[in-house]
């Protein structure tokens, strides 16, 4: 994971899911990693886009295995649909821009 920095970005994850314990860190780490191998599986090229962008899909991701709030598929939900952007745009976007 050379461009997402894992430790640099756990604290932000960590803050955006609510957890100060460091006890749930390797847990958190396998949930990143988990998510950037599913953004990868679904065909985004993960260089081509800001590390906030990639961030925001980890806290989504994150938010959603985690049923933040027991609104696990309200985050599943906008998890995906960024995801499915990222991955278009990563084919060359669509023309229809609105």
């Amino acid at each position: 994971m050379s461009k997402f920095s894992e430790g640099e970005n756990l604290a932000a994850v960590k803050k955006y899911i609510r957890r100060t314990s460091n006890a749930f860190d390797d847990e958190i780490k396998a949930d990143i990693n988990a998510c950037i191998a599913d953004l990868k599986l679904a065909g985004v090229n993960y260089y081509a886009f800001p590390q906030a962008l990639i961030l925001q899909a980890v806290k989504l991701y994150c938010r959603w295995t985690n049923d933040f709030n027991g609104n696990g598929a309200g985050y599943k939900l906008a998890y995906d649909e960024l995801r499915t952007k990222l991955a278009i745009d990563s084919l060359g976007g669509d023309d229809t821009d609105e």
